[in-house]
């Protein structure tokens, strides 16, 4: 399997909300597409706290591109001149109040949620004995409602169709098989 060639990109939005840019590519066999659109969105720290009282902390907020109230796991964007880790460090405590260190992240891996269009990679964490103990502080764009969810009623909501955002499933599923120990009920 060969990689596709840039011969030439254009970023053609200008917006820091959805930079657009778009390539001149130059396929495996030859053939030249010169209108191949992708959005430079970064990376994204995703993170799954675990309550003492086995509780998983999820975030309720509207999404605008699907219509959507969602829950889903706690996450925000790296910043320049950060790590993954001092953002999840961050995210966590303005977007539901819990304050943690580096050393509190088990790493979960890597989600690429829409790589055909999105370069965005999003790195996961479980924090366990995690405590909500300060209040939120948002950004301008971010409306936010703390949910605690006992863990036996996550399979259910997943099932159910409530919880759908592809990244809260793929990091709660991949942390019951890396830490079952956490998720025995």
């Amino acid at each position: 399997m060969q990689k596709w060639v840039t011969l030439k990109e254009k970023d053609v939005s200008g917006s820091k909300w959805f930079p657009l840019f778009k390539h001149t590519v130059k396929l495996p066999n030859g053939t030249v597409i010169d209108d191949f659109y992708l959005a430079r969105l970064g990376a994204i720290a995703s993170m799954l706290a675990v309550t003492p009282l086995q509780e998983i902390v999820l975030v309720q907020q509207y999404r605008h591109a699907v219509g959507e109230v969602m829950m889903e796991l706690p996450a925000g964007s790296i910043e320049e001149g950060t790590t993954i880790e001092q953002t999840a460090v961050r995210e966590l405590k303005e977007e539901v109040g819990i304050n943690i260190t580096e050393a509190d992240l088990k790493p979960l891996g890597v989600s690429v949620p829409v790589p055909h269009k999105l370069d965005m990679r999003v790195y996961g964490y479980l924090i366990t004995d995690a405590e909500v103990t300060d209040t939120q502080t948002l950004d301008e764009l971010e409306d936010i409602e703390i949910l605690k969810i006992p863990i036996r009623d996550v399979d259910t909501l997943i099932k159910n169709g409530e919880i759908y955002q592809p990244d809260t499933v793929f990091f709660i599923t991949k942390a019951r098989l890396l830490y079952p120990e956490v998720f025995k009920i």
